[in-house]
């Protein structure tokens, strides 16, 4: 019996010499002997490497000189420095305040709203992708800088994922840096005047309500303006009108010689009022224009009066 109770004496006194004390809850299934050489050297302290080839991924976040041990706080400094051990089950390993943690150090600094916003909002298991991170309890590491982490891509995969191209971090609403000079239809005239959803209108897709900024046929007028001439003169809306008003006539585009006859008549006869169309309709069917042509009548007068006649030569 003396001889059991002194060997205890001694097996006890040598691992108290050993292990300065019991490993915290998060590094429990580590305690024992034969599991020391897994974070020392022997002879040799804790080994940051030791310490990153279990927590990976801050490893890799540190390979690509991301997030907050990546900062001037951290970097050349041993784990054991922030995270000692042996203190007990209970020791708080990670000594980390949220409401305290300066967010500038890590590599993304909260702008705009997201000052204001709880940490809780972003920092939920349902916003980590890996699945291994996922089941760790109130951590802050996981999370993707890419928006749609947090937030719905209302725009459904169409416009890409560089959501800076166009928002801020104020609000969603409106696009404040989007700019429509940058994409191929460029506003002038009164298309600068118009309520975007005028023409990017809002539809339903996939159950939800989508607002189409891409896909839109802009290679003419005729998808948002209604054609008054019926197709009658082609679809290039340009060679005659501006976008400062339909009415204005695009003056580099109109052919003038389309308007020899009607000038010829007037200098010749004068205004007649009305009655002058039929000396310019003779002049024209004169000129024996090629059959399906079409040409517009327009006479002014008496008074307030006006005609119009389309005409098709056949």
């Amino acid at each position: 019996m003396k001889i059991f109770l002194f060997c205890f004496f001694i097996t006890s006194l040598t691992f108290a010499q050993i292990s300065p004390g019991e490993l915290t809850t998060a590094h429990a299934n580590l305690e024992g002997l034969s599991n020391c050489t897994k974070c020392h050297e022997l002879g040799e302290k804790v080994l940051n490497s030791k310490c990153l080839d279990c927590h990976s991924e801050i490893k890799s976040l540190i390979a690509f000189d991301e997030g907050f041990h990546s900062s001037g706080d951290v970097k050349g400094k041993d784990c054991s420095q922030c995270h000692p051990e042996h203190f007990g089950r209970n020791f708080r390993i990670v000594n980390f305040n949220p409401d305290e943690f300066d967010h500038n150090k890590t590599s993304f600094k909260l702008t705009g709203s997201h000052l204001k916003t709880d940490c809780d909002k972003c920092h939920q298991s349902k916003n980590i992708k890996d699945s291994k991170m996922r089941e760790r309890k109130g951590t802050y590491l996981g999370l993707n800088p890419n928006c749609f982490s947090c937030h719905e891509d209302n725009h459904q995969n169409t416009l890409g994922d560089n959501c800076n191209a166009c928002h801020n971090t104020e609000k969603f609403k409106p696009a404040v840096k989007f700019d429509h000079e940058r994409t191929k239809f460029k506003l002038t005239g009164l298309h600068l005047k118009v309520d975007c959803i005028k023409c990017h209108q809002i539809v339903k897709k996939n159950g939800k309500d989508f607002q189409k900024f891409v896909g839109l046929n802009y290679r003419n007028c005729s998808p948002c303006h209604n054609d008054v001439h019926k197709e009658k003169f082609g679809n290039d809306c340009n060679s005659c009108h501006i976008t400062t008003g339909f009415a204005v006539i695009n003056r580099k585009g109109f052919d003038h010689n389309k308007t020899d006859i009607s000038r010829d008549v007037l200098r010749h006869n004068g205004n007649m009022s009305s009655p002058t169309i039929l000396y310019v309709l003779e002049k024209f069917m004169e000129s024996k224009p090629a059959a399906g042509e079409y040409g517009l009548m327009a006479a002014l007068g008496p008074g307030f009066c006006g005609e119009l006649l389309l005409l098709k030569w056949e």
